[in-house]
Order: C-alpha cells, then structure tokens, then sequence
C-alpha cells in the first residue's frame, strides 16, 4: 500500500510517498480501508519532533495522521 512517511523530523518537503507492507492485524483489531485522513495539532507537533510518544523519539518512516475516515460496507 502506499504511504506518505516522513523522512526526518522538520517540514512538510520531509515527506516522501513509498510503498509499505499492509498492516498485519491480532486477535481483537481490526482493518479498514482509509478513504482519507484529518491532520491536527498532535500530528504538527510529531512531524517537528515534538511527539510524546517514545516510538516517535527517532523518525523511521514514520506515518502520521491517525484521525481517518472509511466508507461503511454495512
């Protein structure tokens, strides 16, 4: 699947698009097909390298932009 992944923390010119593995899903999640995704303060602040979170202390391709939107199939 394609991604836009940043590269390295700073600007938006940091962001490339690369093909990456489909996630693999455990017992209890599950898997939708993004239609599009919302940028907010949280994922600014992530891309400049001021994440919270420790997985984002070093950029490794990283993917951001966790509010998403599907389309129901039910």
């Amino acid at each position: 699947m394609k991604a836009m992944v940043l590269k390295q923390f700073g600007g938006v010119e940091n962001f490339t698009e690369k093909d990456i593995p489909e996630p693999q899903i455990s017992s209890g999640q599950i898997l939708i097909q993004v239609k599009t995704i919302g940028i907010d303060p949280v994922d600014l602040k992530t891309r400049k390298g001021g994440g919270q979170d420790p997985q984002y202390k070093n950029v490794d391709n990283i993917v951001i932009g966790w509010d998403v939107a599907h389309e129901s199939t039910y």
